[in-house]
């Protein structure tokens, strides 16, 4: 149950919510990510599964937020051989339980500006270059790595695409301005994000 709760709705609340407040605090990127879904849709009808998916600039914004905010703070727990095993040059006995600390993964050796969000990293912007993209596993990696990824990843997509084609997001003075400090254990001590919304009129855009 414990499983279903976390992975199943905590994670999936968690990336498109602050995919939000990072787009509402980014008006730039905000008007990058709407003008690539206008650009691609003239209908609701035609944002399904597959479309969502052919969207890259809105990939790398999930992407971003991701890489801040990884939807479980824990990797997978693992049992060391009984044998023992050495990890990072340290020599751990047989039996242990050890785990990745995925936020560990935004330090400066691995990611310029760790904390900015900066979805054009993962579009080959020059001032990124030295990122390494590779440790960027949120939903871990090999046998162990999330059965519901795809589906989560799809749920999220669709749910953000949805939001900027019906609605104008303006972030309400009611949020907490330090919102994004938040305790973490598995998963986060989410703070009330409060976001005002008006419904688009379509015929303005289109003319």
């Amino acid at each position: 149950m414990s499983t279903f709760i976390i992975a199943g709705s905590d994670s999936i609340a968690t990336n498109p919510g602050w995919t939000t407040y990072y787009l509402v605090q980014n008006p730039k990127i905000m008007k990058r990510l709407s003008e690539e879904i206008e650009s691609a849709f003239t209908s609701e009808e035609q944002i399904t599964p597959k479309s969502v998916c052919e969207l890259p600039f809105m990939l790398r914004c999930l992407a971003e937020t991701g890489r801040i905010y990884p939807t479980s703070l824990a990797g997978q727990s693992m049992v060391v051989p009984p044998a023992g095993d050495t990890i990072c040059g340290k020599c751990v006995p047989g039996g242990a339980m050890v785990s990745l600390g995925v936020a560990e993964v935004l330090c400066q050796r691995n990611f310029a500006d760790p904390t900015t969000y900066r979805p054009e990293r993962w579009l080959g912007d020059p001032q990124y270059a030295s990122d390494d993209r590779s440790v960027f596993q949120t939903f871990s990696v090999g046998p162990r790595s999330c059965i519901g990824k795809n589906l989560g990843n799809l749920e999220t997509r669709l749910a953000l695409d949805r939001m900027i084609w019906s609605f104008d997001m303006k972030l309400s003075a009611d949020t907490d301005p330090a919102s994004d400090d938040q305790t973490g254990f598995i998963p986060y001590q989410k703070k009330p994000l409060i976001v005002e919304l008006r419904v688009k009129e379509r015929s303005s855009i289109k003319s």
